[in-house]
């Protein structure tokens, strides 16, 4: 009886040769479709937050964990001052004081939103094509 035909065991194979030569080949960085998908995972739960954070968090609280920007602080502005307040005003449905605030918040609120259905489509896809697969 050969080895091949033995139950539970495996077949010696150079794969984890190739995956040194492609680190290698590489400078050490391989990008997968899976880690790809891990990451914008990770981020698209940080930005859940974010877009939540409005409606379950006081603003009092939040202003009073976050300290002032350092541009504001020197007398300047950068491109995230007010976005806070105007994610705040966005939640109450205050666009226009949102837009007084930031002229880019309803932009950037509204690219979440979007991303955050894409990843839920996404992520629903997957899990019903893994349900129809393990029905059939």
């Amino acid at each position: 009886m050969s080895s091949d035909s033995q139950p539970g065991k495996r077949k010696f194979s150079f794969c984890w040769l190739y995956k040194i030569n492609q680190l290698e080949n590489t400078g050490g960085v391989v990008t997968t479709k899976k880690e790809f998908f891990i990451v914008w995972c990770i981020i698209s739960c940080v930005i859940l937050a974010v877009i939540i954070t409005p409606y379950v968090v006081p603003v009092s609280w939040i202003r009073s964990i976050i300290p002032q920007c350092t541009a504001k602080i020197k007398g300047g502005s950068c491109s995230l001052c007010g976005m806070t307040t105007a994610f705040y005003h966005i939640a109450t449905g205050a666009f226009e004081k949102a837009r007084q605030t930031n002229s880019h918040s309803i932009v950037l609120y509204v690219t979440f939103v979007i991303n955050e259905i894409i990843i839920a489509m996404f992520i629903l896809h997957k899990m019903l094509r893994r349900v129809y697969l393990c029905r059939y």
